[in-house]
């Protein structure tokens, strides 16, 4: 991810959270979330073995669709619920390129 983020314009790496993050003119748009105690109990069977990223979209009818369109890729839990972030999974990513 670290690769894919540095070579887009702009992009600088700041920790957020305690996790590696990146940003574009200062403003966030992804970082490494793994899954916390709450997802856990959350998602259940269906947590995530790997690495997660948290990736900012542009409104709710991304967040909703994404995970929509491709269920075992994209995922939410009731913590970003709140913002307009998506949970993507990133060894699932790696493995179709």
């Amino acid at each position: 991810m670290r690769r894919i983020a540095t070579a887009l314009p702009e992009v600088t790496e700041r920790p957020a959270y305690g996790m590696t993050a990146w940003r574009v003119r200062d403003r966030l748009f992804a970082r490494d979330r793994p899954p916390n105690r709450t997802d856990l109990a959350a998602l259940g069977d269906r947590a995530p073995d790997g690495p997660v990223l948290a990736v900012r979209v542009p409104d709710p009818g991304a967040k909703e669709a994404l995970p929509a369109d491709d269920p075992a890729r994209c995922f939410t839990t009731p913590h970003p619920d709140g913002g307009p972030v998506v949970l993507v999974r990133l060894l699932d990513v790696r493995s179709t390129s």
